[in-house]
């Protein structure tokens, strides 16, 4: 049973096969975990209390190390996290993982972690950077500020930068419309299409924790009035709208597939990531059925981003 009255934050570790690492990452991303870092070749001790261990026996394996605030959420976020690893082992049969948590009583390396958030370039186009990065924007290149935060979506992840590199493309020109930023996180995408040209967006998610990060975002970044941040999903965001985008996992992106015909008008553009290349056939598959023509494709690290176009 876990206490937790005794420390404000958790460490949490997932131990899996090195190529899945990147997914439990975003994993742990999606799920407001802060500090996220990757310990290679390394494996779990056989104790009780979580250790991490090197040597060759960790050949081939990954710790994935991420913190939670000891709130009210935290054994929501520890199940919603045990669930994922339940549905890859469904997808890869023979998976073994291993999950442990500790306590943490010192949590000043949070703020260390955001040391590590530097200034992104976006197909020489799109610049985000932390509000401490204060030197000039290169003439021509839109900017976002972002304090690193607990929620998702500082573009450090390979399908951040993917769908970035995609809406840089689907806006070039002159703009115009409206988007849909599909669970937005920290509304990194909605804000970067207001910062290049788009008059107009609207953002969804689940977790209103990520909703109060977005506005203040959207405030920090004077876009207060051009966009909109609600608690839900695409169904409380009425449309249609010419531009959307979806940073999820392939369960929710095959969902929302069967709903773009309705949120997209004619000529409007998805653009969907979230999945690993093993996962793609499947989404393309749903969005071929929903009428839609992926026109475009990008791929990073095993991950993988489509545009579809509505006809």
């Amino acid at each position: 049973m876990f206490d937790e009255g005794l420390s404000p934050w958790w460490d949490v570790y997932v131990q899996v096969p090195s190529p899945l690492s990147d997914a439990v990452s975003a994993c742990l991303h999606r799920l407001e975990a802060g500090a996220v870092v990757l310990h290679d070749d390394t494996v779990l001790a056989a104790e009780a209390v979580a250790r991490l261990q090197g040597g060759p026996q960790a050949a081939g394996w990954t710790v994935v190390q991420g913190a939670w605030p000891a709130d009210a959420a935290f054994l929501a976020r520890l199940q919603a996290l045990q669930q994922a690893l339940y549905d890859w082992t469904a997808w890869l049969p023979g998976l073994r993982w291993q999950l442990a948590c500790r306590q943490q009583h010192q949590h000043d390396y949070l703020t260390q972690w955001q040391r590590f958030f530097t200034p992104l370039v976006i197909a020489e186009r799109l610049l985000i950077r932390p509000p401490w990065e204060k030197g000039p924007v290169p003439a021509g290149m839109a900017c976002v500020e972002l304090e690193p935060s607990m929620a998702f979506g500082t573009g450090l992840h390979p399908t951040t930068q993917l769908c970035l590199t995609l809406l840089v493309q689907a806006l070039a020109g002159h703009p115009q419309g409206c988007l849909l930023d599909v669970g937005c996180g920290s509304g990194i995408l909605a804000l970067a299409a207001l910062k290049l040209g788009l008059p107009r967006a609207v953002g969804v998610d689940i977790d209103p924790q990520a909703v109060a990060v977005a506005r203040h975002n959207a405030a920090r970044n004077g876009l207060r009035d051009q966009v909109a941040f609600l608690h839900g999903s695409w169904e409380v965001a009425k449309g249609p709208y010419t531009h959307l985008v979806a940073n999820l996992y392939l369960e929710p992106l095959l969902a929302l597939a069967g709903a773009l015909p309705e949120l997209l008008l004619p000529g409007g553009c998805g653009i969907v990531s979230g999945i690993l290349e093993t996962q793609e056939a499947p989404l393309r598959e749903a969005l071929q059925a929903a009428g839609l023509a992926v026109s475009a494709r990008l791929a990073r690290e095993g991950w993988v981003a489509l545009r579809a176009d509505r006809r």
